[in-house]
């Protein structure tokens, strides 16, 4: 549909409203003349001619009694979260436009700047409409769609908060044409003040008030009272009113000021993002209601004003905080799924798998929040090995990143965590010899579950004297880098972990440039759409089929299962999921622990108890080469690692041949792909049919019920 066409749709849809509408230019002025349209509305066949013309780009909508409604025009900036709900456009310009009823019983007009950036379009006004052209190049579109019913009624308040501010004198409406007579003049004279001067900010008492209550006085008193006689009743009333105004403004001081947020649910349903546009060099924030996501200054919940943080803030104008610029609507979950892996693709060398699991770990991190436990993604590699592209792709893409290194101080990197609740980017998580890798490590393994702070004890008091501890909620997804594993098996297994490789591809920039961040910015305003309709909606309860993997790899893949409902990226979980444990029994098979089990099993063969000489001679003959193990080293990992019993006699230390030591090894088989059982653990086949397969795995894979909350 060409401009003009839909132009013509709009505008016949209008008059169908009952709107009266006239074509206007680039310059918003009318292009025929439009006044007996303020009291008439044009017939289908002059809308046709005006809009049959190329150059007509934009129609107005005629406000006042001939189409019914009054318009509150707010231009970019100014305030709009004390306006009524009503129904609403959005201006090029970047501003607002609010619909209302147009009452008969009190007429409106136009009014010029009622209060800062805000005009009044009532009788003998009009306003663009959508879908006209701003001269920015934006289209004027509706936020709401536009029906008589959902026209809210005029705030009136409005325009008396602008008349008061004009002259004083509607406040004195119902006493104008009734004179005040001698006797009555000082006691009316005394409620008067009093009345204008609590309507009025304070700011304006000594000029609009006093002026408007000097013309109440020369209009109303019969004799009018003199200027000295006036003056005195006016500075009584406003000392006493200036008395209560300064108690009011000390109490509601910190309830007036605006808290700078990144983000807020309240308990409407509501959901708002801060964003950051770079073209425009402005922040605001995303509101998201109804199934739509509006711009806007800032909004007031419960009392309190929440505004973004200023473009201007040291984390979000050099890019250390990325925000998406604006709210951006999607096909489907599973093609924003591949516009993420092909954008990770085409910046840095990963294996496939690890490439579907990155993506679902950015869409995870936008909607991290509704989950109570969370895993970290993570590259290994020395130097050269790519960790670091790695960390500044993903950081493009994830929620509200946080750029960190061994660089940062302590305080700092929690005072961040807990400010902006985004994404962790960790470069040299491993790193050693920082002062701050004892806060590091704390920060890692409190962060993977909610309502685990880490305390610091924070100066309080009077010149900081005092110490008190205060809790730090670190929990947030993490994208860590790394040259080794992490010598706490725990830490290490809420990791997807990947080996990075040399460079091989040619198509890899080795720079990134503009391209980079614009298609970054796309894909965040994308993703915030995907968490706002993702949080509004409901998060899928779908648990992972009843696989038998270790509890953990199904505690930390589970929250990934759960963000996207489309089948086919389920099925890329599952395929990763059986690749990960296979990889897992592979490390086991040929560890130290894995290679000495095997000699236990083949020195069981011929011998119900074997001693442990014999099973480090075993050992020693097929696994261990120039560096062999001795009877009291087998001893040690037989005891302490496979936790089997053994008896001790004259002729050596033996293993006990009994039912637990069978039951053990049975399920040692299993844990370290000994046995073809291990096959059972991926393809989904009973270990026992009479035993839950969970509870079997926890036993063979050595897990206490404590370490799994969400499997």
């Amino acid at each position: 549909m060409t401009m003009n066409n839909e132009l013509l749709s709009q505008a016949l849809s209008y008059l169908d409203f009952g709107f009266s509408v006239i074509p206007v230019g680039r310059d918003k002025k009318p292009l025929i003349p439009w006044k007996e349209f303020q009291t008439r509305r044009p017939s289908v066949a002059e809308v046709r001619e005006w809009l049959s013309k190329d150059n007509i780009e934009s129609i107005a909508i005629v406000t006042g009694s001939i189409s019914g409604v009054v318009v509150v025009d707010v231009e970019k900036g100014g305030v709009i979260d004390d306006l009524p709900k009503t129904v609403m456009s959005q201006t090029g310009g970047g501003g607002w436009h609010f619909y209302y009823k147009y009452d008969t019983q009190r007429p409106v007009k136009n009014y010029g700047r009622i209060r800062d950036l805000t005009d009044i379009r009532g009788d003998g006004g009009y306003v663009i409409a959508p879908p006209s052209l701003h001269k920015s190049g934006k289209h004027y579109e509706w936020i709401t769609p536009m029906t008589r019913d959902a026209l809210g009624e005029f705030p009136c308040w409005v325009i008396d908060q602008h008349s008061i501010s004009s002259s004083g004198s509607s406040l004195c409406s119902e006493t104008i044409d009734a004179k005040v007579n001698q006797g009555a003049r000082n006691e009316t004279a005394t409620k008067m003040a009093g009345k204008i001067i609590r309507e009025l900010d304070k700011k304006l008492w000594d000029t609009v008030g006093w002026s408007g209550f000097q013309s109440w006085n020369s209009e109303t008193c019969n004799p009018p009272l003199d200027d000295g006689e006036l003056r005195t009743i006016w500075d009584s009333i406003k000392g006493k009113e200036s008395q209560k105004h300064n108690t009011k403004s000390k109490d509601k001081k910190d309830e007036r000021q605006a808290h700078e947020i990144y983000w807020h649910r309240p308990r409407d349903g509501r959901i708002i993002e801060a964003y950051y546009d770079p073209i425009e060099e402005e922040t605001g924030l995303l509101l998201f209601e109804d199934g739509k996501a509006t711009k806007i200054p800032q909004v007031t919940i419960d009392g309190i004003v929440y505004v973004a943080p200023p473009p201007t803030n040291n984390l979000i104008k050099p890019g250390f905080v990325k925000l998406p610029s604006e709210a951006l609507d999607f096909d489907s979950e599973i093609s924003l799924l591949q516009e993420v892996k092909s954008f990770i693709h085409d910046y840095v060398q990963i294996p496939a798998g690890f490439e579907d699991m990155a993506a679902f770990y950015t869409l995870f991190s936008w909607v991290y929040d509704h989950f109570q436990e969370l895993p970290y993604l993570r590259a290994i590699g020395d130097y050269g090995s790519g960790k670091s592209r790695f960390l500044k792709v993903m950081g493009a893409l994830c929620y509200r990143p946080i750029f960190l290194n061994g660089s940062a101080s302590a305080s700092a990197i929690f005072r961040m965590i807990h400010q902006v609740k985004g994404s962790i980017i960790l470069d040299e998580a491993d790193f050693r010899l920082s002062d701050t890798s004892n806060e590091i490590v704390k920060i890692l393994n409190s962060g993977f579950q909610k309502g685990i702070p880490v305390f610091r004890s924070e100066a309080t008091g009077k010149n900081n004297k005092s110490y008190d501890p205060t809790p730090f909620d670190v929990f947030c997804p993490k994208v860590i880098a790394t040259r080794k594993d992490f010598m706490d098996d725990a830490l290490e297994s809420r990791c997807l972990s990947n080996p990075m490789e040399t460079l091989t591809r040619d198509d890899i920039p080795e720079n990134l440039d503009d391209d980079f961040e614009s298609r970054a910015l796309r894909i965040r305003n994308k993703l915030v759409m995907f968490r706002f309709k993702k949080l509004s909606g409901g998060i899928s309860k779908d648990t992972l089929p009843k696989l038998n993997v270790e509890p953990r790899l199904r505690q930390i893949i589970s929250p990934l299962y759960r963000i996207i409902d489309d089948t086919a990226g389920k099925d890329i979980i599952l395929k990763y999921i059986g690749n990960k444990q296979r990889d897992e029994f592979e490390r086991r098979y040929g560890s130290f622990e894995g290679e000495l089990l095997q000699s236990i099993i083949n020195t069981l063969e011929t011998d119900s108890e074997p001693t442990m000489k014999k099973i480090a001679e075993d050992y020693n003959e097929k696994f261990a080469g120039k560096f062999p193990v001795k009877a009291k080293k087998v001893g040690s990992v037989v005891e302490q690692t496979f936790h089997l019993k053994k008896r001790k006699s004259a002729q050596g230390i033996y293993l006990c041949s009994n039912q637990d030591n069978e039951e053990r090894i049975a399920k040692l088989k299993i844990k370290f792909g000994i046995s073809e059982t291990e096959v059972n653990i991926v393809n989904d086949v009973n270990v026992s049919e009479e035993r839950d397969q969970i509870e079997v795995c926890k036993e063979v894979f050595g897990v206490k019920d404590e370490d799994i909350s969400d499997i």
